[in-house]
């Protein structure tokens, strides 16, 4: 995790000016590739910071208005603050939020999720700059698999619909090698839409985990 006091330009700047523009306490909650960039280490580029929620309402909306996209602070620093409308998020994440450069700014808190959170935020869209950014917080935090599905299991996966899948057909739904059988699937031809899709991303979470901790468990 970064021990950085303030983030590197132009992103304190962008931050002091949206600091500057309120004279209250405001909350900005954070999560993407912004927070894997500037606050556990990760090294590639990011134009945006993905924002989940803001308080109080009525300030934070005056930081939104002029770090949106297409704002004025988005056409000085071509960084933008991005509100995210839908998140799937561990439920209780909010009681796990970090703050990223504390003290730096006199008004603004910048919140992030922690990094079970943030990786398991990232499981529903799965793209490869998804996985990529998982995979490196498993070798820089690393992660506790055990926690990992304890969290997936109580606060995620009912967020996403799964149904629970027992014995040999669960075996066979994470099984790319096997085709339908009753009624399932093999994992190539899943989609995400589809039951038991969340299940088989789980799975290839804890192989990208246990591929960066170099074990050879892999925990469904």
């Amino acid at each position: 995790m970064s021990s950085s006091k303030r983030p590197p330009e132009p992103w304190d700047s962008f931050f002091r000016e949206l600091d500057e523009a309120v004279d209250s306490s405001v909350r900005i909650d954070c999560i993407g590739g912004f927070v894997v960039m500037l606050l556990y280490g990760l090294e590639r580029p990011t134009a945006d910071v993905d924002v989940i929620e803001h308080r109080p309402r009525a300030a934070a909306e005056t930081l939104m208005e002029l770090g949106i996209r297409g704002g004025p602070l988005h056409q000085k620093y071509r960084i933008y603050l991005d509100r995210v409308a839908v998140a799937v998020i561990p439920e209780s994440y909010d009681d796990r939020f970090v703050e990223m450069f504390p003290g730096a700014y006199s008004n603004l808190h910048l919140m992030a999720l922690d990094p079970y959170d943030l990786a398991l935020s990232k499981l529903e869209r799965n793209s490869q700059k998804d996985r990529n950014d998982v995979r490196f917080l498993a070798r820089s935090v690393p992660f506790d698999l055990d926690i990992l599905q304890e969290r997936y299991t109580t606060e995620l996966r009912w967020q996403l619909g799964v149904w629970t899948l027992v014995g040999r057909n669960y075996a066979q739904s994470i099984d790319p090698s096997l085709k339908w059988h009753n009624g399932w699937r093999s994992q190539a031809s899943l989609s995400s839409s589809e039951p038991g899709a969340s299940s088989i991303k789980l799975h290839s979470w804890s192989i990208c985990c246990n591929t960066a901790f170099g074990i050879s468990r892999v925990s469904y």
